[in-house]
Formats: C-alpha cells, sequence, structure tokens
C-alpha cells in the first residue's frame, strides 16, 4: 500500500490531504475525513479530482503523485478541460484510436462477406478502408451464392452448355494441365428458374475467360480505365519486342497469351495492387475490359503464366530487349547514367546471404541489385549480384551492357557512356580498365585514398577548384576536382576531357546521384520493386562461410590477461609487499614466456574458418528468384512507362503554367492513371473516357494534351487507342445542388 501526503495549500489549513492504493482502488482523504476514491479504470472521476485539485491550488507534480500518474498526464486532463469544459471531461471517451467498424459495421461486414461480397465493395458500402474490412471479416466461411440464370434447351441430346460462372470466391480449382480457367466448378451452383423468361444480363454473371469483347461500340464501366494509359506505355517502350528478344511466350493452346498475362500484372500493379496474390480482390471484370476481354486471369493463371515464361526465356536479352526498346523512344542528350547499388532486405526464414543495407547502415539477409539510370530517371538496367558485392566490382559490366546495346541502334553506336557513382564504386582499377575501353567517369573521392591538400586546390570561398591528378595509381589523363562548402571540402575524380569544366562536371555528378535517390523512391511508390515473387529457397548446402575461429578468439582473450598480469606483477616488482623481489621476478619471466608461447600459437591459428567446421549443422541458402528475373525488368518498365506519359503530358499535368504548380504534375498523372471510367472498342479504334473531377482550367489543359497523344498510343492487341477526359459535370451538381427533375 502506497501512501502520499501533503498539506493542503492556503491560509488557515492545517488539514493533511493524502492518498494510498489498495489494489485497483486508490482513496483520497482529507485529514480524517475521505474525500475521493476511483478504480483505476473509472478515469472521469479521477479527472474531476485533478481539475478540482488544480482549482483549489494544489500544483501538477502533488496532483500527479496523488493520482498515481505522471505530470504529463495531470497537463493533458487539464488541457482537455480548459477546451471541452466539465460535459467533455465526462463524456471523454477511452484513450486511444476510434475503431473503424464498431459492433454493428463488424457484424454487417462478415455477413456480406458470408455472401461473397468482394472486400473492396464491402468497404466501399461501409465506407471504410479495405484494411478494417479485412480484420473484421477474419475466419469468415465464404459460402458461394447460387445464380440463377434462364438457359435454352439443347437442340440436340449431345449438346452441352458449361458456362463459366463469376464466383466471389477465389479460383481454389485445382489447375487443368494447359487450360487457364476451369469450365465449371464445384463452388459454383448453376440452377434453371423458368424457361419461358428472358436471358438476363450475360455480362454480369458469365464471364468466360480470354473471351474478347465485342466491337459493337457499346460503352464498359471500368474501375481500371486510366491503366490503359499505362498499358499502351508499356507497349510504346517496347513490350512486344522484348518479349520476343528474350523468347517470353506461353503455349498455344493457353486462353490468355503471354502478352495478356504480363499486360494484366503491370495494370494491377498501376492500380495499387502490390503483388499477385493482391489480385484476389480484383474487379476481375473491369481489369478484363483493360485487356479487351470479358475477365481478367486469375491469380492461379498469372502463377501458372509465369511458370511457363520462365522455362524458356533469356533473361539477359529480357533486358537487352527493354534497353534497345528505351532507346528507340527516349534518347538523353546527355549520356550520363548514375550507377548504384540497391539493397532488399529479406524477412523470411532462409538463412541466406547477407549484405550491407546502407539505408539502415547494418548488415542484415537480403537480395542486391545494381540499378543503371539516367538524368531523366529512367532504369535502364537492374543486375542481380550477390548481396555482399561491392559497387565498384560490376561498374565495368554496367557500363558494356549499355554499350553493348548502343551498338545496336547505328545511329547511336558511337554515343559516349558517362557513368556516375558513389564512394562505393571508387577504384583505381576500376577506373583505369574503364579508361582503356572508352568509358568516362564521374565518381566521389572516398577518404581512404591518400589525397594532396584538398584546401589548396579549392577556393578560399564557396567554390569548385580542380587540378590534375598526378596519384601514382592513376594510369590515364584524371582531374581532381573539389568542391568547398563551408568548411567541408568534396573531392570527386573525372577523366572527362577538359573542355567540360569542373563546375559542370560537378553538376552533372550530383544530378545523376540525386536522380538515382529519387528514381529509386518514385519506383518504390508506383510499382513493387522490392516485392518478392518467389517462394523459399533454391537449395541448401553446408554453410561455408568464413566466421570468426573461437580457438583464436580464445587465444587472444588469454592473450590479454597475461598482459593484464604482467602490468600486476611489475607493480608488485616496483613496491614489494609480502614477497621478495627475486620471487616476484620469476614470475614475470614466466609470464613473459607464456606470452611468446602464446603469440605464436596466435599467428599459426587462422583467423577466420568455415561456419560448418564450428557448427556442424549450419547450412546456407539461395533463394529462388527465377520469377524475380521475369517480373523485375517488367516492373522497372512499367515505371518507364509511367515517366513517358510524365515527359509527353509535360506542363498540360500541371493546373497552370507558373512555376509554382509544376510540381502537381507526378500527383495528377497518378490520378490519371487510376481514375474510373468507361470503355468502348471499335473495329480499329478503342476509346477511354476517364472520369477525372478537375475544375476547368486543369481540366481544359489535360484535355488537351491527351487529344495530343492521338496516333501515338496503342491497345493492347494493336488497335489505336484515344483517351479522353469525362465531360465536366453541371454547375449545379459541382456546388452540391440537386435539381428539382432529380
Amino acid at each position: 500500500m502506497e501512501i502520499v501526503e501533503t498539506t493542503l495549500p492556503g491560509s488557515g489549513f492545517d488539514a493533511l490531504i493524502r492518498s494510498h492504493r489498495d489494489g485497483d482502488v486508490v482513496v483520497v482523504t482529507v485529514g480524517a475525513m475521505m474525500f475521493v476514491q476511483w478504480s483505476v479504470d473509472d478515469l472521469p472521476t479521477r479527472d474531476l479530482f485533478l481539475v478540482t485539485g488544480h482549482q483549489s491550488g494544489l500544483g501538477g507534480k502533488t496532483l500527479a503523485q496523488l493520482a498515481g500518474i505522471s505530470e504529463a498526464q495531470v497537463s493533458r486532463v487539464l488541457s482537455h478541460f480548459e477546451l471541452h469544459g466539465w460535459r467533455g471531461l465526462v463524456e471523454r471517451g477511452a484513450a486511444g484510436r476510434t475503431p473503424a467498424l464498431g459492433p454493428v459495421g463488424k457484424a454487417k461486414a462478415r455477413a456480406l462477406r458470408e455472401q461473397g461480397v468482394f472486400l473492396a465493395d464491402i468497404a466501399k458500402q461501409l465506407g471504410v478502408g479495405i484494411t478494417s474490412v479485412r480484420t473484421a471479416t477474419q475466419g469468415v466461411v465464404v459460402r458461394p451464392r447460387p445464380i440463377q440464370v434462364t438457359l435454352p434447351l439443347p437442340t440436340a441430346p449431345t449438346a452441352t452448355f458449361e458456362p463459366v460462372i463469376a464466383s466471389a470466391t477465389p479460383d481454389l480449382a485445382a489447375p487443368a494441365a494447359v487450360a487457364d480457367e476451369p469450365s465449371a466448378s464445384a463452388d459454383t451452383l448453376v440452377t434453371v428458374t423458368d424457361l419461358a423468361l428472358p436471358v438476363p444480363d450475360v455480362e454480369k454473371d458469365l464471364l468466360c475467360p480470354a473471351a474478347p469483347l465485342p466491337a459493337d461500340g457499346r460503352w464498359h464501366a471500368c474501375r481500371y480505365a486510366g491503366t490503359t494509359l499505362i498499358v499502351a506505355g508499356l507497349l510504346h517502350v517496347g513490350l512486344c519486342d522484348a518479349m520476343d528478344r528474350a523468347s517470353v511466350a506461353r503455349p498455344d493452346e493457353a486462353h490468355y497469351s503471354g502478352q495478356q498475362a504480363l499486360v494484366a500484372l503491370a495494370s494491377a500493379w498501376a492500380a495499387g495492387l502490390p503483388s499477385i496474390e493482391a489480385m484476389h480482390e480484383r474487379d476481375a471484370r473491369a481489369l478484363g475490359v483493360v485487356l479487351g476481354l470479358e475477365r481478367s486471369p486469375s491469380v492461379r493463371t498469372l502463377w501458372r503464366a509465369v511458370a511457363q515464361m520462365i522455362a524458356g526465356f533469356d533473361p539477359v536479352q529480357w533486358w537487352v530487349g527493354w534497353m534497345l526498346g528505351l532507346l528507340r523512344v527516349h534518347r538523353p542528350e546527355v549520356p550520363v547514367y548514375g550507377v548504384d547499388g540497391h539493397f532488399k532486405a529479406y524477412g523470411g526464414a532462409e538463412p541466406i546471404d547477407k549484405g550491407y543495407n546502407t539505408k539502415r547502415r547494418i548488415a542484415e539477409r537480403g537480395l542486391a541489385t545494381v540499378r543503371l539510370m539516367d538524368l531523366h530517371g529512367y532504369c535502364w538496367n537492374d543486375l542481380p549480384v550477390a548481396a555482399g558485392d561491392h559497387l565498384h566490382a560490376h561498374v565495368l559490366a554496367a557500363a558494356r551492357a549499355l554499350a553493348e546495346a548502343q551498338r545496336a541502334d547505328p545511329a547511336w553506336a558511337d554515343r559516349p557512356v558517362v557513368l556516375a557513382f558513389d564512394r562505393g564504386g571508387f577504384d583505381f582499377d576500376v577506373l583505369s580498365a574503364m579508361a582503356t575501353e572508352g568509358f568516362w567517369f564521374l565518381a566521389w573521392v572516398p577518404s581512404t585514398v591518400t589525397l594532396p591538400d584538398l584546401g589548396t586546390i579549392a577556393p578560399v570561398e564557396d567554390g569548385i577548384g580542380e587540378v590534375p591528378w598526378n596519384h601514382q595509381s592513376c594510369t590515364h589523363p584524371t582531374r581532381l576536382i573539389v568542391e568547398r562548402d563551408g568548411k567541408a571540402l568534396l573531392p570527386a575524380a573525372t577523366n572527362l576531357p577538359p573542355w567540360i569544366d569542373a563546375v559542370e562536371a560537378m553538376r552533372l555528378l550530383r544530378s545523376a546521384r540525386g536522380m538515382e535517390e529519387n528514381g529509386i523512391k518514385a519506383a518504390k511508390a508506383f510499382v513493387p520493386i522490392d516485392h518478392l515473387d518467389d517462394r523459399g529457397a533454391e537449395h541448401h548446402r553446408p554453410d561455408d562461410r568464413p566466421a570468426r575461429n573461437p580457438a583464436r578468439v580464445k587465444l587472444q582473450t588469454f592473450s590479454r590477461e597475461l598482459k593484464e598480469a604482467e602490468m600486476s606483477l611489475r607493480r608488485e616488482h616496483f613496491k614489494p609487499k609480502e614477497r621478495t623481489r627475486p620471487e616476484v621476478r620469476l614470475d614475470i619471466d614466466v609470464n613473459v614466456l607464456q606470452q611468446r608461447v602464446v603469440a605464436g600459437q596466435i599467428r599459426e591459428t587462422p583467423e577466420k574458418v568455415p561456419r560448418m567446421t564450428i557448427k556442424p549443422e549450419a547450412v546456407r541458402a539461395e533463394l529462388d528468384v527465377s520469377n524475380r528475373a521475369l517480373l523485375l525488368p517488367l516492373k522497372n518498365a512499367t515505371e518507364n512507362a509511367r515517366r513517358w506519359l510524365l515527359a509527353e503530358l509535360g506542363g498540360k499535368l500541371a493546373p497552370s503554367d507558373h512555376e509554382w504548380d509544376q510540381d502537381t504534375r507526378a500527383r495528377t498523372l497518378a490520378a490519371l492513371v487510376r481514375a474510373p471510367g468507361r470503355m468502348r472498342f471499335g473495329k480499329d479504334l478503342v476509346e477511354v473516357e476517364l472520369d477525372l473531377q478537375l475544375p476547368p482550367m486543369p481540366h481544359a489543359r489535360l484535355a488537351e494534351a491527351l487529344c495530343a497523344l492521338d496516333g501515338r498510343l496503342r491497345f493492347e492487341d494493336g488497335r489505336a487507342l484515344r483517351a479522353r477526359l469525362a465531360p465536366r459535370p453541371r454547375g449545379s451538381v459541382v456546388r452540391g445542388e440537386v435539381s428539382s427533375e432529380e
């Protein structure tokens, strides 16, 4: 029992106010009379005591001690009282965030889910996020609803009709050998109610897999209509040519082609679905309209398609095809490319190799790539490497890959290649090899390199200076550039010709490195480039990675103990107390001899040994990244398609031509890509009408930009694509008024 005592403030009071806690009850007494008591869960009574005590002159520290809480809590209660008064203090709810769904909402969500309603539709109906609905409906068994349709009688006894029913449940049937979608499912019930009634709307109840929508000019509502722009951009940057070059294809008897499967994935990523599994929650009808089909492929079909395409494709030519396609549509005027490593941390249980995560500044398990980007943010290559590899080991390979792709285009065969990289890519041997093969570089110099006095190279005030670098390891003409930024001196090196001055070289280096960082962040926000699309490890083997040798560590510890004992003996020899000097001297000689023996043993003992010699059961694993080899280039190409649209629409994405409005371009494009709308299909033309509510001026500017793309966009099957904004609603609707006719 904890007791707190204090004296009531003011003149004329001699009574003590004290509080003690007995279990979960706090009792406050004044003198011999009980003043108030409350339980730990009775917050209104406690808060009333705090406010009353504060008005009586008790300080916040005293009130906190009496109530057994912190001073910060007392301050929050008093602030709440000042804003809301006594009623707000008593009627205040419990601490924490108010749940999105109450008991009634949770019950309604579970009932709708049992009926087979999609999570997204439940969230839209209840006005909450899909995460809240998913949490509320965990464990609910989805019962497929019987769909009643009227079917014509067969004309002959042998004729059969096996429609495919769009069920609200995920595709759970076992996959067929080649066919993408089952012709009928045991979980789907079809009944015939009345043969005399007309046939209902087939588009709502019967969604045939891979069945093309007729070119009859009818409008089809589509919540993913905006993603057709990304698909058109993906085709424009070379999807078809890359597939042909890398032999990415599916069997001829498959319902959905390889191109349709890849386009469906790109559309889903652009619509905000972060993984293939997330497509369980897709609108199969709406995503199928983007493909020009009655329904989109299921998750099971997409995994089968990925497995079939990776079985015979060439991952190297897959990247080369994308690079060649990008060369045809985007030719940077300044041939400077930033190269940097990108690390993806792994959170699974497999014992894969560790690498250095520069963002968190720790070594952890994960996958690594070397990413090549230009000054406009386009990704040209994303080379998978070992997690622990240094960047300088792959800089030359990145330059060679880019040069090889340029040689395929005669107009770019002699185009120079300038790589800009951080201190991790600096290595004198690599720089010499790049200069020998005709490549140019811009690189920050690490502090481990011996440098002349940088203060004599940089100007006295903030600015940039340069000198020829006569380092003994430089086998080619190199300039040392030093920038002064206050007291900081930043060194960089380049072999660019002298007519590119130091200021311009430093600007290019900073631009390339900045675009590298921003480009990775933008790509992660649009497509899931860091999502692992594979399952488990490819194989396990004994762990032969080097680890610290315990025997050597033990010897080193013993050596330190001997040195400490020697120092103690020498102090005893200097001031003998219990023993004579000869006795102490003998112990010192024995100690020195032991140190010599231990030092020899340390030299003969290896510093590191394979981990399996220390722990025989230790294993190492390598993740299966075969799916990633196909999907990661597609994700980067999807991001390139977004950047191509951003460049083509340009300033029209901003609400005006003012400089302060130009930062809105990316946000406007993101809203346009994820805007709903409707589509209609003609024989040679596909029209898309996007429903994006904008003020008059931005609406007119964006509509004009979309009109300028006519003739440049293509639909997935090669037909011309025409994108338009839906007409703006009338003024009464904009002002929130309802006309008398409605």
